[in-house]
């Protein structure tokens, strides 16, 4: 009985075939993996939105910018919103595709 092996053709054909793909899905992996990091951070802003509205529904409409009467925290709404409890992780405060290490700020943290 004969055995059929794959010859050196077949194996280099397959393996162009599979160069020619992955070169191909590289760019839009990368594409995809973006486009989630936007959504990320897209959703960090919203999320902030949707605390600050909140606390301000809770204190009758206003936000009291003077919260702490310290110059270095006059006006910094996000002390207030975690300070009420309304954030518990400090990530949302920072971009995924920000290029810095600690990532775009939404406030002073």
């Amino acid at each position: 009985m004969r055995r059929y092996a794959f010859t050196l053709i077949e194996l280099l054909v397959v393996i162009s075939i599979i160069a020619i793909l992955s070169t191909i899905l590289i760019p839009v992996i990368g594409m995809v993996r973006t486009q989630a990091n936007n959504t990320v951070c897209m959703n960090h802003a919203r999320q902030l939105t949707v605390c600050a509205l909140t606390y301000a529904n809770d204190q009758d409409g206003h936000i009291d910018f003077r919260y702490s009467g310290q110059a270095d925290s006059a006006g910094d709404w996000t002390v207030l919103v975690q300070a009420a409890g309304f954030i518990e992780d400090r990530r949302i405060y920072s971009c995924p595709t920000s290029r810095h290490v600690s990532g775009i700020s939404y406030g002073n943290f």
